[in-house]
């Protein structure tokens, strides 16, 4: 046989081996790694199975794409076991015959290979039972080991290029691929005897710059795959090691030097590693970036390489090296892009309207601008297949910020068509936690459409936009216990724990701080869930005579804080829709520094002396009423006003605004006007507006200790509750669910100490029962308060950490009813005297033709008047009514102004 017949051959051995060994490693079946394909078909076949056994919808969709076997039906769980037994079998015969058909041909070399692969636990091919072991066959002297090496290295490179190829399909599932891409990086790095100081030795399989590539490709993809915390917050310490990684890897590729298209493939790479690095915040990156994108436009083939890298690239060399000679700008802008729509990438959109923005600064021409919209236009169009943990977003927004600020008209249109977006994928997201993850870095898109909408005198726009980013946790939470509680059995228990879990990870997050156990605990839970379709009212839908004012905060420079108000007011029941007033923006700041002051003397003061902090709340309701003067006027052509704030003015006594030039019909707001809050106005379902309250009950449960049993004791024996439980706990809560589920209650109080939680919302705890009942307890009891009227007899049960983000939310005690659907929710805003709580709730039931938040206001009018409470001090023979009359005018204040009412003021 000739020299080139025996090539041949030994080509064709070798090709067939490959094919052989390509068969077996195709056939892998891993659980933890399971293809999104593989679970697309066994859906299909699982659906068609069970239509036709007629199991219910609910079996039907409790296997997911993501494959939680935790959550999964007995049912489901025997139809997958016949799956996964039928691709075992598979499996195990595809390795079967790759083995035999080696060793029929005497392909020692492929056959040691082989069998060394299926035990290596890296590949995911464990070895099939019955499979003998390679030294039984006796032929080690038969085995060259340097080539044996080379096939599995061989084999294993290939393997992790698919696996590359799978993680960075579009088509990918998130968790999928970070496994992909993990396990693709460890397979290399094995290949090395120390990959901390790598010596390649399989040059006949790839040259070491390719691995080295791969290796810093994939370090690349998972960086940014890993989700920022947010806008202004530190990048994870894991995205940024994987940069570095990416960064390192590049650094150890040296491609020849004739080489010089693959040299450029390397420099784009790097380019992109640096770029991110810089991106999250590392300045040091910035001159090693300038360096790399100046050598990359230098080199031969610079402009024959992919349009999105020569994009890319020239993109960073206009922003770093801006001359208005260079034609660059030109060269993007102008280039025609030959994919489809569907397929041109929403980067490459975005980098041709940067450069038009460019272009326009230089020559402000009217078909420059009309063009740069169109490009922008068109990024916008594509968001709804992007998360919004894409840099995408953050990229458009930036844009639209530019484009706004050149001056160009439409930048409105483009703002509220991605907030639209935006909104629209939060919903779909569902669980507050993955919000918070997300939603900081794009708060400047509410901030772009609440100034588009008042730009365009839109104002109905304007406080849809605000309304929306307000209060997300209560409408998340109704989504996700609707499903977690619904579990029965022996995983009750269990499910009930992610839940507490997950609401602890929800205050760990609200507070900036790591969540522990993410991955774990949202790997258990759902990834979505269905929003509630609610029959919310209009936002137009406002009382007669009412004036509704939504707030809403926007971060200035130096720490200032800017406030805006819209005010929307119906004059009478005939007309349709409200008139909306525009009210100036103004600085809040002072306000939030009085706040400030006012919560720390109140916090670190002993549990009795709370009163003492008098002086700093009353100087905090000078500067509300110093700050927002237009309450006063708003409250002279209106019967009452909604409060519906935003961030830390959820915790503001609003209704308490002293009017700074102390007129004669009273100092304070409270004094001559009625108020109501509410938390979102998106939260007011028409279902609670205006019930039926006949055949319904007035429930009555309290827990005292022995010693303080009798401070309730008139108000709870009296005839006004026609059911009620003595020393209630968490349990006796749960025993009325099955009442209100028949009937919802008129009325629903609760009697008892109470007391708020300054870090955690979650511990925030009403004292029923010897352990008291939590924030987290009470949401967890389902009980259906749709159309109730709730009393909070406790203290502290409006009060919620700080927020200092502008993540809006109200998590207070009294929140959570709001949240079940009760109409009207009582609660008091610090430390309460049980006697004057006494008085508001004896109030509440003889006159039943008076509101509650009338009762309120008449109430606190009285008490800064010239009528004190009655029943002051009647446990002490030292102090009467007229001792509080006789308090300084800042305490008086301070037991006055505690209470407030929360809900929609129906008629």
């Amino acid at each position: 046989m000739d020299g080139v017949q025996l090539g041949l051959r030994r080509y064709a051995v070798k090709a067939k081996r490959q094919q052989i060994l390509k068969k077996a490693m195709d056939a892998d079946f891993e659980w933890e790694t399971i293809s999104e394909i593989f679970w697309e078909e066994f859906d299909r076949k699982k659906r068609d199975a069970e239509k036709k056994c007629n199991v219910s919808k609910r079996l039907m969709d409790s296997v997911d794409t993501d494959f939680n076997w935790e959550t999964i039906s007995e049912t489901s769980r025997k139809a997958f076991a016949k799956e996964r037994r039928k691709a075992e079998k598979e499996r195990d015969v595809a390795f079967r015959e790759a083995i035999n058909e080696l060793a029929r041909g005497r392909d020692w070399i492929g056959l040691v290979a082989a069998l060394r692969l299926f035990s290596d636990k890296n590949t995911g091919c464990p070895v099939v039972e019955g499979c003998p072991d390679q030294t039984d066959f006796g032929c080690k002297e038969m085995v060259d080991a340097l080539e044996t090496e080379q096939v599995i290295a061989d084999c294993l490179v290939e393997k992790s290029e698919q696996l590359y190829k799978k993680a960075t399909d579009n088509k990918s599932v998130y968790k999928l691929r970070n496994k992909w891409l993990e396990r693709a990086v460890r397979i290399l790095l094995d290949l090395f005897d120390d990959p901390e100081s790598p010596e390649w030795k399989y040059d006949k399989v790839r040259p070491s710059w390719q691995i080295c590539h791969l290796i810093s490709k994939c370090y690349l993809k998972r960086g940014l795959s890993i989700l920022p915390k947010g806008k202004g917050v530190s990048a994870p310490e894991k995205k940024l090691e994987a940069m570095k990684k990416s960064l390192k890897w590049i650094g150890l590729a040296h491609v020849p030097l004739e080489q010089e298209q693959d040299k450029l493939t390397l420099n784009f790479t790097q380019i992109q590693s640096l770029y991110e690095l810089w991106r999250l915040g590392e300045e040091e990156y910035l001159d090693e970036l300038k360096t790399a994108v100046e050598k990359a436009v230098s080199m031969p083939g610079f402009n024959s390489s992919h349009p999105s890298d020569v994009f890319f690239v020239l993109d960073l060399h206009c922003r770093f090296y801006d001359d208005p000679k260079s034609d660059k700008a030109e060269v993007i802008f102008t280039a025609e892009i030959t994919e489809s729509d569907e397929e041109v990438s929403p980067s490459l959109l975005l980098i041709q309207a940067n450069a038009g923005l460019r272009i326009y600064k230089r020559n402000h021409e009217k078909e420059t601008a009309e063009r740069v919209k169109e490009k922008a236009g068109a990024v916008i169009g594509k968001l709804k297949k992007y998360e919004l943990f894409s840099p995408v977003w953050d990229d458009i927004i930036e844009c639209i910020k530019e484009i706004k600020h050149q001056k160009i008209e439409g930048w409105q249109e483009l703002s509220l068509k991605a907030w639209k977006i935006c909104h629209e994928k939060e919903r779909q997201m569902g669980c507050g936690l993955q919000i918070r993850q997300h939603w900081s870095r794009l708060s400047d898109i509410y901030d772009l459409a609440v100034e588009a909408a008042l730009k365009n005198n839109e104002l109905l726009e304007a406080v849809k936009v605000i309304d929306s980013l307000k209060s997300r946790t209560p409408l998340t939470w109704n989504e996700m216990d609707a499903f977690l509680s619904d579990q029965t059995g022996k995983d009750a228990e269990r499910i009930k724990k992610w839940r507490e879990q997950f609401y602890l990870m929800e205050s760990h997050t609200g507070m900036g701080i790591y969540a522990p156990n993410y991955g774990e605990i949202k790997k258990n839970l759902l990834k979505k869930f269905k929003p509630d379709k609610k029959n919310v009212i209009s936002y137009e839908k406002i009382p007669p005579e009412w004036t509704a004012v939504h707030f809403y905060l926007k971060e200035k420079e130096n720490d200032k804080l800017e406030c805006l108000a819209l005010a929307g007011r119906k004059k009478s029941d005939d007309s349709d829709n409200a008139e909306w007033e525009y009210i100036e923006s103004f600085d809040i700041t002072p306000v939030w520094v009085a706040y400030k002051k006012w919560r720390e003397k109140y916090i670190n003061l002993p549990s009795g002396n709370k009163d003492e902090s008098h002086h700093e709340l009353s100087r905090l309701c000078e500067k509300i009423g110093e700050t927002m003067l237009f309450l006063f006027e708003i409250a002279e052509k209106s019967k009452g006003i909604i409060f519906i704030p935003h961030g830390f003015m959820h915790q503001l006594p609003l209704h308490a605004a002293k009017h700074p030039q102390n007129p004669k019909d009273g100092t304070y707001l409270f004094q001559n006007t009625c108020s109501t809050y509410i938390p979102a106005w998106s939260l007011i379902s028409e279902d609670a507006l205006n019930p039926d309250y006949s055949g319904r009950y007035n429930y009555c449960c309290r827990y005292f200790p022995e010693n303080q049993s009798d401070y309730y004791r008139e108000i709870y024996e009296s005839d006004y509750w026609n059911h009620k439980k003595d020393d209630a706990d968490s349990s006796t809560l749960a025993e009325f669910n099955d009442d209100f589920q028949r009937v919802p209650p008129e009325c629903f109080s609760i009697l008892c100490h109470g007391k708020a939680d300054e870090v955690y919302s979650f511990k925030s705890v009403l004292e029923l029962g010897s352990e008291g009942i939590s924030f987290l307890d009470l949401q967890l009891i389902p009980l259906n308060l749709s159309g109730a009227k709730v009393l909070l007899g406790a203290c502290e049960s409006e009060l919620s950490p700080i927020r200092e983000t502008q993540i809006d939310e109200h998590l207070s005690l009294a929140g959570i009813f709001l949240s079940k659907g009760a109409s009207l929710v009582t609660g008091t805003m610090w430390k309460c005297p049980t006697v004057l709580f006494r008085e508001i709730a004896e109030s509440a039931f003889p006159d039943n033709e008076k509101k509650l938040w009338e009762i309120i206001q008449g109430k606190q009018a009285d008490w800064m008047g010239e009528s004190p409470p009655v029943y002051w001090g009647n446990k002490d023979p030292n102090i009467s009514p007229e001792t509080f009359a006789e308090y300084p005018e800042e305490m008086k204040l301070y037991y006055t102004a505690l209470f407030r009412c929360m809900g929609y003021p129906a008629s």
